[in-house]
C-alpha cells in the first residue's frame, strides 16, 4: 500500500514534461490550539500543472500539485505526516526574480493520533495554507502558514498551527 502511494505521487509530480518542479526543505515553529508549542521540518515536491491562467499586466494564475513528508515534535513526542496538496500560486514576473503568493488546501495522513498531551482525533488531517514567496532563477524562497486539522470530524481536534521558511530548488 505504501509503496503504491509512493510511486503514485512520484508520478504525479514528475510526469508533467517540461514543468517546473522544485524540491524544498521548510523547517518551521508553531503551536497547537491548546498553545502547546511545536516544530516542525517538511520535505516537498512540487510541480506545475498543465493550467495556468494570464492576467493584463503579466501576472499569472498557475495551479500546482505538491507532496511531501515531514516530521512534527512537542516536547520530546513527534509524529511523522505525508501531505498531498493542490496549489493556487498567483505570480507577478519581474526583471530579475517572480514574487508569488499562494494557497491551498489538501490532505495530511499523521502517523500518530496524538503529541504528548495533544490529541489530534486520528490520523487524517486537512492541511490549509497561505503563503508568499520568490522565485529567483532555479531557486524558490517562501514563507508559509499552515494548520492542520481534522474539521471536528472527531474529538480531540487539537489544530497545528506552523510559520514555515521554505528554500527550493528547481530540478527540472
Amino acid at each position: 500500500m505504501k509503496a503504491c502511494a509512493v510511486a503514485w505521487l512520484t508520478t504525479l509530480l514528475c510526469g508533467a514534461a517540461g514543468a517546473a518542479s522544485f524540491f524544498e526543505v521548510a523547517p518551521g515553529a508553531g503551536a497547537f490550539s491548546d498553545s502547546h508549542g511545536a516544530g516542525s521540518v517538511r520535505v516537498a515536491l512540487s510541480t506545475e500543472l498543465p493550467w495556468r491562467h494570464a492576467f493584463a499586466g503579466g501576472s499569472e494564475l498557475v495551479l500546482l500539485a505538491e507532496g511531501s513528508v515531514g516530521r512534527v515534535w512537542q516536547d520530546s513526542d513527534q509524529a511523522w505526516f505525508a501531505t498531498l496538496s493542490p496549489l493556487l500560486q498567483w505570480r507577478f514576473p519581474g526583471a530579475s526574480a517572480t514574487p508569488f503568493v499562494e494557497a491551498g488546501v489538501g490532505g495530511a495522513l499523521f502517523s500518530r493520533d496524538h503529541l504528548g498531551p495533544v490529541g489530534l482525533g486520528q490520523h487524517f488531517q486537512f492541511v490549509d495554507r497561505l503563503g508568499v514567496g520568490v522565485d529567483f532563477d532555479d531557486w524558490r524562497l517562501s514563507l508559509r502558514y499552515l494548520h492542520y486539522s481534522q474539521a471536528d470530524m472527531s474529538e480531540p481536534n487539537d489544530g497545528l498551527d506552523l510559520i514555515e521558511l521554505g528554500l527550493a530548488r528547481r530540478f527540472f
